[in-house]
């Protein structure tokens, strides 16, 4: 009899607990792992990988720029699309690594890329006004995992 409670108790507390819990909100994105260097004033900058995706929201970046407000200097991460220029994201010039990763996200549900629409993904590091000391670019398919 005591077994039985105890059974039930638990099941019921898993019952709750499950149902109190919420599903981790997924955002489409574009991920971007790159390399960046700055050797004496001159700046070494390789895209490693990108690739579509849905990230959970705490991995969205702070903040993303719309062209006329981002920071400078800094390093920008945007992607073309058909529907124009994604919103930029911005990482400190000082940032220094071989794995520095990024996220491009998008502005509203209606800019997210079709199934299969090819996206030109840019990592630009530019200084204070606004010229390029390195940038790097590569071609991916919008097929998030």
């Amino acid at each position: 009899m005591r077994l039985a409670k105890v059974t039930l108790i638990v099941l019921l507390a898993a019952i709750i607990l499950c149902g109190c819990s919420q599903p981790v909100e997924k955002l489409p994105a574009v991920k971007v792992e790159f390399m960046h260097y700055n050797i004496s004033g001159t700046h070494l900058l390789k895209i490693n990988y990108a690739k579509a995706a849905y990230i959970n929201k705490s991995e969205a970046p702070e903040r993303i720029y719309l062209p006329s407000d981002v920071p400078f200097p800094g390093i920008h991460v945007f992607a073309y699309t058909s529907k124009g220029v994604t919103p930029i994201t911005w990482v400190p010039i000082e940032t220094e690594g071989d794995n520095i990763t990024a996220y491009i996200g998008f502005r509203s549900p209606e800019d997210v890329p079709k199934e299969g629409e090819v996206l030109i993904v840019v990592v630009d590091a530019v200084d204070r006004m606004g010229r390029s000391y390195a940038t790097d670019s590569t071609r991916i398919a919008w097929n998030p995992e």
